[in-house]
């Protein structure tokens, strides 16, 4: 039987499992990106909403834990409505390696150069 699916959908078993390992190194990098990363537009971002924000609800910004179901909500949603598309594999290969590869250099450097 021929299937109109294509070959980068949730439709191949281990399409799938790359999908699931690929998109929680991309939720990983995302949650660290908005509780943690002190690049100024998101540090920004997050600073203002922590002031706006209920009391109840701060701690969004700044837990990872509290934020990381979020964004795994968001990335599983993007995924399912539009299939697996491109840009989806795009942005969270590129958030994903990244990841890792901060991780990697980090551990990789001499312990007088890190912070």
């Amino acid at each position: 039987m021929i299937s109109d699916a294509s070959p980068l959908s949730f439709h191949e078993p281990f399409v799938l499992i790359c999908a699931f390992i690929i998109g929680i190194l991309g939720t990983a990098r995302i949650t660290r990106l908005l509780v943690d990363d002190d690049w100024p537009p998101i540090e920004w971002l997050r600073q203002r909403y922590v002031r706006h924000a209920p009391k109840d609800w701060e701690n969004l910004a700044e837990c990872p834990f509290c934020a990381a179901p979020w964004v795994a909500l968001a990335e599983v949603a993007t995924a399912w409505a539009w299939d697996l598309p491109w840009w989806w594999w795009a942005g969270n290969v590129w958030m994903g390696g990244s990841y890792l590869a901060s991780m990697l250099v980090t551990r990789d450097l001499p312990p007088e150069s890190r912070e």
